[in-house]
């Protein structure tokens, strides 16, 4: 009971499982921690080093287009065939002077063909800033406010805030930033010819910043410190920079009390591209890191206790077969084998234990056969003592009769003497008779006392039916007879009486054998009794002893003699057995 109470509460399964589970426990808050303090300040820098890093690449993809815009306009504004139309002289109602506008238009729509995926239109005006246009589509366009401030020849070039403009009334409208150049002479640098405008598609302009995603919130603006991005916008550069500062770092770095502000200027156009981070967004794209980094160690935390769990489970079980085996013996079992292959040193302790345990049995057999033959060797002494016993007397009645020269008597005595000689020597000292053998034995030997005394009465049986053929020790019953009628009163002359009862008690049998003598008071009876216990030497009542003896090495002390008995009443003298039937 203990080893079962011990081995459900103290499992070496468990203690191994929820030492690595604590373990781990521990190990994810310390790492946790250490993450939080030491790994939140360098993964906010990161964080703010690879927002600003992607400012400056959306800044430089922003320079790409302007830049690229600058270039077309100086190799669209030195090609000869613009330059005819400012330098030819044609009235402007000739065919002639129609015939270069319509070339330039068409080296302008080509040019627009190439670059279609940035450049909507590409439009001349002259030096008062008229169009210079076969058909009419851009002269309302350019009265327009926005455009006044670039067509003076001063102006050399500049870049427009976003607008929408249509070149007809059916046409849907589209949002542009135009970049308006002047046209100079190339054979005459500072001749002022006119102005180049380009129109450019908003849309693709500005695709970088939309591609940059919501970490930060992104501000264009022209070298007029204009709003281009977002459009609409009316924020301007200066209340971005210097609003509520607390610091500059780098010159492209400004802190704010809630946020983060990133500079970057795209190539030399005077543009400004301005990035905002909130200080909550760039805690949450640090924490996303951090969360990202428990959840990989809890996976990898459970992993590991899945592993070490089926471990010690691999190892637990060739255990739990061996304390399983040890109950077995515990219990008695003794063929009891542990077959463990786990090629470690439980597999050594269970190739010790199956040693110690055919040990055990070979050791224990000797002890069995050394017990039996103990055994044998008492009961065959016990008989040893009884047979002289018994032929001592009925030799004594022989003596006897021979005196009386009875010849004819002594013929028959010495016939029954012969028949229990017969019974007596040819058996083996654990040999085990039927009743009926047992009754017929002991009513020849009280044949033989009726020889020599004549107040002997014949037995008196009461047996149960069908107990004639139960298993009983060979010659248990003559010594107690043989007790009870020279103690019963035959010393005396008195006529006495003995019965032998043998009935079945539950699954045993009862023999009781009792006589009407004299009987004993109770110091004698307490005297026999300790005489019986082995308490005093057997000086005297060899023949209850020699019963007593037998009766427990055959059946255990349950078997041992009852005696009781009375002052002038009798005594009887019982014991139990069990119930064995002899075929």
């Amino acid at each position: 009971m203990g080893l079962k109470k011990l081995t459900k509460k103290n499992t070496i399964h468990m203690k191994f499982l929820s030492t690595t589970v604590a373990t781990v426990i521990i190990t994810v808050v310390i790492c946790v921690a250490s993450i939080i303090i030491y790994l939140e300040p360098l993964l906010s820098d990161i964080f703010r080093r690879d927002t600003q890093t992607a400012v400056k690449t959306s800044a430089s993809q922003i320079s790409y287009y302007l830049d690229e815009i600058s270039t077309y306009s100086k190799d669209i504004s030195f090609q000869p065939t613009i330059q005819n139309v400012y330098t030819t002289s044609h009235p402007h109602n000739t065919y002639a002077y129609y015939r270069l506008v319509m070339d330039a238009e068409d080296y302008l729509d080509q040019f627009v063909v190439l670059h279609d995926n940035l450049i909507w239109n590409i439009l001349l005006l002259d030096p008062n800033g008229a169009p210079l246009e076969t058909v009419s589509r851009y002269g309302n366009i350019l009265k327009s406010e926005l455009y006044k401030p670039y067509l003076s020849q001063d102006v050399s070039s500049g870049f427009t805030v976003p607008n929408q403009i249509s070149m007809n009334l059916d046409q849907e409208k589209l949002d542009v930033v135009a970049y308006i150049c002047n046209i100079n002479s190339s054979s005459v640098p500072d001749t002022y010819l006119g102005k180049l405008v380009i129109f450019i598609k908003y849309k693709e302009l500005i695709r970088p910043l939309q591609e940059f995603g919501d970490t930060c919130s992104l501000f264009l603006y022209n070298e007029q410190s204009q709003p281009l991005y977002p459009a609409g916008s009316t924020i301007s550069r200066n209340d971005i920079l210097y609003h509520d500062a607390a610091f500059q770092y780098n010159g492209t770095l400004h802190r704010t009390r809630d946020s983060y502000i990133f500079e970057a200027d795209p190539g030399n156009t005077g543009w400004s591209l301005i990035g905002i981070t909130p200080d909550q967004i760039a805690r949450s794209g640090v924490f996303n890191i951090i969360r990202i980094l428990f959840i990989i160690m809890i996976l990898c935390s459970l992993l590991s206790i899945l592993a070490v769990y089926i471990t010690t489970n691999q190892l637990t079980k060739p255990l739990n077969s061996l304390i399983h085996a040890m109950k077995r013996v515990s219990e008695g079992e003794r063929n009891v084998y542990v077959e463990i292959h786990s090629k470690d040193e439980i597999e050594e302790l269970a190739q010790v234990f199956n040693h110690m345990i055919q040990d055990i049995n070979t050791y224990t057999n000797e002890l069995l056969y050394r017990d039996k033959k103990e055994f044998e060797m008492t009961l065959q002494m016990l008989m040893y003592q009884i047979n002289p016993h018994f032929i001592y007397n009925t030799l004594n009645c022989i003596i006897c009769l021979a005196r009386k020269q009875k010849s004819s008597t002594i013929i028959d005595l010495t016939r029954v003497f012969i028949s229990l000689l017969q019974h007596t020597l040819k058996t083996m000292p654990d040999t085990f008779t039927t009743v009926e053998n047992e009754m017929a034995y002991t009513n020849n030997y009280v044949s033989i006392l009726q020889y020599s005394y004549e107040n002997v009465a014949p037995i008196v049986w009461n047996i149960e039916p069908g107990l004639l053929s139960c298993g009983i020790p060979h010659l248990i019953l003559y010594p107690i007879v043989e007790n009870s009628i020279f103690h019963g009163g035959l010393t005396e002359n008195r006529p006495s009486s003995v019965s032998v009862s043998i009935t079945t008690e539950n699954d045993h049998v009862n023999i009781c054998v009792s006589d009407n003598g004299h009987g004993m008071d109770h110091n004698t009876l307490m005297y026999l009794q300790s005489i019986l216990n082995g308490n005093l030497s057997q000086k005297e009542h060899i023949g209850l002893v020699n019963v007593n003896n037998r009766l427990r090495l055959l059946y255990g002390e349950y078997a041992k003699l009852q005696i009781e008995s009375r002052k002038g009443i009798g005594t009887s003298v019982s014991f139990l057995i069990e119930y064995k039937k002899l075929t």
